[in-house]
């Protein structure tokens, strides 16, 4: 069974059904462009001993320049080289969020994709693709990505994202916005634990931070960390 959650659209909020994106095949990275692993082991390694909730006492820093952001954008840029190949060498980590629903860190709850429009038209004229070559779009779907790395069991907030094969480009508002539809598919990552990685194409993936209908105002708000790899080459 579906969870029932709140998404805030263009238009406003919407109440939709979510399925477990954690379960074994729920994802595809060629249908999808989206991957769920779970219990990754360099993550992790990489994560051993890091407690979010005692930043200050440990001095961890989550800067893009910090020594453990550092060591997560390594863990996913090997992830994104079996995932692309070559392309993937081209790419270079360029943001780091931490988020803890705190203010100043708090969650992405629009439904929105990210998308860098300048870097797909530098990687096309690169590659000397012209916008109506058939390999244009797939060119833009490589352009950006996101991986999104869960710090503590996530029982409140988790990332939602909606299959791509369910969006229609009559739903998209100003190429990062969407319109509600009975249509979407949306999957949910309730439940993922440290050392669980979701890597998604920014452009390809709609994306938001869920609102459940039945949270507990006990349970601890999502603690995670947003990092962001963009392509840089220039023409």
């Amino acid at each position: 069974e579906g969870v029932m959650v709140s998404v805030e659209y263009a238009g406003g909020k919407s109440k939709v059904k979510t399925f477990d994106a954690r379960i074994r095949g729920a994802i595809d990275w060629e249908s999808d462009g989206a991957i769920f692993i779970s219990k990754f082991l360099p993550l992790q390694v990489a994560l051993r001993d890091l407690d979010p909730r005692a930043l200050e006492e440990k001095g961890v820093s989550f800067d893009l320049h910090s020594d453990m952001v550092q060591k997560l954008g390594a863990v996913v840029s090997e992830i994104l080289e079996e995932l692309e190949g070559p392309l993937a060498r081209e790419l270079e980590l360029t943001s780091s969020t931490f988020r803890n629903g705190e203010p100043g860190q708090g969650y992405a709850s629009v439904v929105h994709r990210n998308i860098d429009e300048r870097a797909a038209q530098d990687l096309a004229a690169h590659w000397q693709l012209s916008p109506n070559s058939s390999n244009y779009r797939e060119v833009e779907d490589r352009v950006q990505y996101n991986a999104w790395i869960p710090l503590l069991p996530v029982l409140n907030n988790p990332l939602g994202m909606i299959r791509p094969r369910t969006v229609e480009d009559k739903d998209i508002i100003s190429s990062t916005g969407l319109k509600a539809s009975e249509d979407h598919e949306w999957l949910s990552f309730l439940g993922a634990e440290p050392g669980d990685l979701v890597v998604f194409r920014s452009l390809t993936v709609f994306h938001a931070s869920l609102e459940l209908e039945d949270k507990i105002v006990t349970d601890p708000l999502r603690s995670s960390i947003d990092l962001k790899f963009e392509i840089k080459t220039k023409p």
